[in-house]
C-alpha cells in the first residue's frame, strides 16, 4: 500500500499529538482545549459518553479524514490482461549495399517504410531504433513515443553515414545493452544478410528480410507485432503496471461513523430529530467532498492518459468528471484525437461561453472537426465564427485554402457534363475509398494541422541535426552472405 498524496500525511502531527496527550493526561477534557461558548455550539448533551471520550473520538475522526485526504491505494495483480509496453529494439542495416534498387525505390527505403508501419501501428511497444554496419550506433533510446522515433528515422541523412560492409554481431551486441535493464529482450532486425548466429545472445530474434525475394506486403510485420503482443500478455503484469485499488473509501466511511456515533449515540427521544437532521447535514457534505476527491482522481487519470496517447481511457475518465464548461471542452477534444467528430462537434458546442477567445478556439477546433468530415461548406462557416471573435493566423489560412478549394470545386463543376455529373461523383467517392490520392484529398490533408503536427513540419523543414550514439562492439564478423 502506498499513498498518491503522501504530504498531506504532515497533517496527522497535529492532531495525534493532541490524542497522545489526552490519553496522558486524567484531566484532559474538551473544557481544557475549546471556550464554553463553542462548547455550547458543537458538543451534543449525553450522560453515556464523557467529555474526554469524545475529545478523543473527534480527534481519531480528525485522523481518518486526513489519511483518506492522502489517497491510499494497492497494487491488484491478479488481471487478465497487461497494460505493459513490450520492449522492442528495431536493428536498420546502413550498410552500402542497402543502396541497391531492386526493391522500390531502394532497399533502405523500403526498410524505412517498414519501420513506419510499425509506428503507426496500435500494438503497445516500447521501442528503440539501432543503426548497424561494421559498428553499432543508437539513433532512438527505448521509449513509448513512437511519433519521435518515426521522425528520428526520416530525417536521418544516410548518405553520410552508410558503411561498407555489415556485421551482424553489431546489431546483437547493441541490442543487449540497450536491453540489459529489461526482462524480455527482443529485436528486430531489417537488413539484406542471408543468416544470423544468435546462439550466444540472450535475445529473441526477428528478422524481416529486405531483397527482391522477399514479398512488397508488410504481413511479415503484423505477424511479429501480433506474437509480441501474445507473448507479453501471457507474462505478470510487474512494477507500476499493476492495477491499482482505491483505499481511501474505507478511512472515510469510518471517519463518518464516527461522527455519526458521536453525534447521535445517547440522545433523548426529544433531541432525535434535531440530530437526524444534523447528521444529513453532515453526510451530505461529506459526499459532496467524496465526490471532490473522485473528480481530482479521475482529472488526473485523464490528463494522465491524454498525455501518453492514450485517448480511450482519457475519454472515460472525464465523462466520469462532472459536466463544466472545461470538461466538456476536454471529453471533445478527446474525442476529436479518436476521430468521433460528430460527437466531439456536439461537446465543443456545449463548452461553449461569454469568454470570446475561449469561444474562438472552440468555433476554430469546430471548423477543423468538419474539415476533417469534408463538411467544407460548415468547415468555412465556423473559421469566419472564429475569426469573429479574434484573429489568429491559421484559422486565416486554414479558411483560405477551403475557398480555394470550394472554388476549384465549383469551376471544376461548371464545367462538367450535367448528364455525366452524378457518375462523375460515384467514380470520385470510390476512389476515396479506395484510398487513392487526388489532387482534392491532397490540398485537403493541408488545411488542418493540431499543435503536433504543425511542430513536427517545422522541424522537417529546419533539417535537424541528429546525433547518433556509437556503441563499443567486441565482436566482429566477416564475409557475411548477403542476399
Amino acid at each position: 500500500m502506498y499513498f498518491l498524496q503522501p504530504y498531506s500525511l504532515l497533517l496527522l502531527i497535529f492532531p495525534i499529538l493532541l490524542f497522545i496527550y489526552s490519553l496522558m493526561s486524567k484531566k484532559q477534557t474538551l473544557e481544557s482545549i475549546f471556550s464554553a461558548d463553542i462548547l455550547k455550539t458543537i458538543c451534543v448533551d449525553s450522560h453515556v459518553l464523557s467529555t474526554s471520550l469524545k475529545y478523543r473520538l473527534f480527534l481519531l475522526t480528525i485522523i481518518l479524514f486526513i489519511i483518506a485526504l492522502a489517497q491510499p491505494i494497492t497494487k491488484h495483480s491478479h488481471s487478465s490482461q497487461t497494460c505493459q509496453s513490450v520492449p522492442l529494439v528495431i536493428a536498420l542495416d546502413i550498410s552500402k549495399s542497402m543502396l541497391k534498387d531492386d526493391v522500390y525505390p531502394n532497399r533502405l527505403e523500403f526498410a524505412l517504410l517498414k519501420i513506419e508501419s510499425i509506428m503507426k501501428s496500435n500494438f503497445n511497444l516500447r521501442v528503440g531504433l539501432l543503426l548497424f554496419g561494421d559498428d553499432a550506433f543508437v539513433a532512438h533510446p527505448l521509449s513509448e513515443d513512437k511519433a519521435s522515433l518515426l521522425f528520428i528515422a526520416q530525417s536521418i541523412d544516410y548518405s553520410k553515414i552508410m558503411q561498407k560492409s555489415t556485421n551482424p554481431f553489431a546489431a546483437l551486441e547493441g541490442a543487449q545493452i540497450m536491453l540489459k535493464n529489461y526482462k524480455k529482450k527482443n529485436l528486430l532486425i531489417l537488413s539484406d544478410i542471408a543468416d544470423i548466429n544468435t546462439k550466444d545472445f540472450n535475445l529473441s530474434v526477428y528478422r524481416v528480410g529486405i531483397t527482391p525475394h522477399h514479398t512488397y506486403s508488410f504481413d511479415d510485420i503484423n505477424i511479429i507485432m501480433k506474437k509480441l503482443q501474445k507473448e507479453s500478455q501471457t507474462e505478470d503484469i510487474s512494477g507500476e503496471n499493476k492495477n491499482t485499488i482505491q483505499l481511501f473509501y474505507f478511512p472515510l466511511l469510518l471517519a463518518l461513523l464516527l461522527l455519526l456515533f458521536i453525534y447521535t449515540y445517547g440522545l433523548e427521544l426529544k433531541n432525535r430529530g434535531i440530530n437526524l437532521i444534523v447528521s444529513l447535514i453532515v453526510l451530505s457534505f461529506s459526499t459532496h467532498s467524496k465526490a471532490s476527491i473522485l473528480d481530482f482522481y479521475y482529472l488526473l487519470d485523464a490528463k494522465k492518459s491524454f498525455e501518453e496517447r492514450r485517448y480511450s481511457s482519457a475519454l472515460l475518465s472525464y465523462k466520469k468528471l462532472s459536466k463544466t464548461q472545461e470538461v466538456y471542452y476536454n471529453i471533445a477534444t478527446t474525442q476529436y484525437k479518436l476521430e468521433l467528430y460528430d460527437k466531439a462537434i456536439k461537446n465543443y458546442e456545449k463548452s461553449l461561453g461569454v469568454d470570446a477567445i475561449f469561444n474562438a478556439k472552440i468555433y476554430y477546433n469546430i471548423a477543423n472537426a468538419y474539415a476533417k468530415q469534408t463538411k467544407l461548406h460548415l468547415a468555412k462557416k465556423y473559421y469566419k465564427k472564429s475569426l469573429l471573435l479574434a484573429k489568429d493566423s491559421d484559422a486565416q489560412e486554414n479558411l483560405s485554402k477551403i475557398k480555394l478549394i470550394l472554388s476549384n470545386q465549383k469551376h471544376k463543376n461548371s464545367k462538367e457534363d450535367k448528364y455525366k455529373l452524378p457518375q462523375r461523383i460515384s467514380i470520385q467517392k470510390q476512389a476515396l475509398k479506395e484510398g487513392l490520392s487526388s489532387k482534392y484529398t491532397v490540398s485537403l490533408t493541408k488545411v488542418v494541422l493540431n499543435q503536433e503536427e504543425r511542430l513536427l513540419k517545422k522541424l522537417k523543414e529546419q533539417k535537424p541535426i541528429i546525433y547518433l550514439q556509437k556503441l563499443n562492439i567486441t565482436r566482429r564478423s566477416k564475409n557475411v552472405l548477403q542476399d
